[in-house]
């Protein structure tokens, strides 16, 4: 058994979790809010950041036009140091369905933030 107990691997496997809240009101608005403690692209736990997603769409005029004003990513690396760990992704977009099955969206996507946060590099790659 100790041969067997010697060739154990002790692995620190981070710990990602996704919670989540969304609502459909009366008049065709939905909103979804969610909180995110990781990301795939984050494989240690000394990596994992915190997440705040936030959505919100608009459908009109029978479902036909669909607009998203706000669809925000704000992005946290350390609580303790808020004002130089932040980064922040924003992407409206405005859809038309003119037939089921197809979709026309127009959107814009903005990232910003602090360098080292992988929000903040996204924005020198786009």
């Amino acid at each position: 058994m100790k041969r067997l107990s010697a060739l154990v691997i002790r692995f620190r496997l981070p710990i990602i979790a996704l919670a989540g809240l969304d609502y459909t009101f009366k008049n065709g608005m939905y909103l979804n809010l969610q909180v995110c403690r990781g990301l795939f692209s984050e494989n240690s736990r000394e990596a994992l950041n915190a997440y705040l997603l936030l959505g919100w769409e608009w459908k009109l005029f029978h479902e036909r036009l669909k607009l998203g004003p706000l669809g925000l990513a704000l992005e946290v690396d350390d609580f303790s140091a808020l004002g130089d760990t932040w980064a922040l992704a924003l992407s409206p977009e405005l859809a038309f369905i003119p037939a089921d099955g197809v979709e026309l969206l127009w959107g814009l996507h903005w990232a910003g933030g602090r360098e080292g946060t992988t929000l903040g590099a996204e924005k020198g790659a786009s």
